[in-house]
């Protein structure tokens, strides 16, 4: 029998993580969209991909292939594009106090 850990330690008085602890997608998307809005040197082309791969600013979420169709690139070259502005809000967040 397979047995998760946590699951049947009910018991044992260990304690067992609460779902509350898990940031809500809603968490994720505001953190993301302060972060953009204080990120001023992102491209048009990373801010979009953003925006729309997250469904940002009351916009629709987006795979990366319907982005690439939008932008006229390859679903690889879109996500290229996302992890490289995700790394600089993540660059640019390390250096604020």
């Amino acid at each position: 029998m397979l047995s998760l850990p946590g699951v049947n330690d009910v018991s044992s008085g260990e304690e067992v993580p609460i779902i509350e602890d898990v940031p809500s997608k809603l968490d994720l998307q505001e953190s993301l969209s302060e972060a953009l809005e204080q990120v001023k040197h992102l491209s048009e082309t990373q801010r979009f991909v953003l925006i729309h791969y997250f469904g940002l600013e009351g916009e629709e979420t987006m795979s990366l292939s319907q982005i690439g169709k939008q932008l006229g690139v390859s679903k690889e070259r879109v996500r290229q594009i996302k992890e490289t502005a995700l790394f600089q809000i993540e660059r640019s967040s390390r250096r604020k106090p």
